[in-house]
């Protein structure tokens, strides 16, 4: 008989949530998107997306140009 996973919630907020399983995984749920992820590959989509949010504080993006959102602007 298939044992059932228990799942600890690790944070919570309005766009989504990361849970903990009991078989190891790392459950991330985001709107409509949901992944199964081993906690390694977990913390390397942490360090990419904090990566990303320091390039949109900075208001650039890796090839150097202006953003907003994520779309060019005009850079006067």
């Amino acid at each position: 008989m298939p044992r059932s996973c228990e799942s600890q919630v690790l944070a919570r907020s309005n766009v989504g949530q990361v849970e903990l399983c009991s078989c190891g995984s790392v459950h991330l749920g985001v709107g409509p998107l949901s992944l199964r992820i081993d906690p390694v590959a977990f913390l390397r989509v942490v360090d990419m997306l904090v990566e990303a949010r320091s390039s949109l504080g900075r208001g650039v993006t890796q090839a150097g140009s202006p953003v907003a959102f994520g779309a060019p602007i005009d850079a006067d």
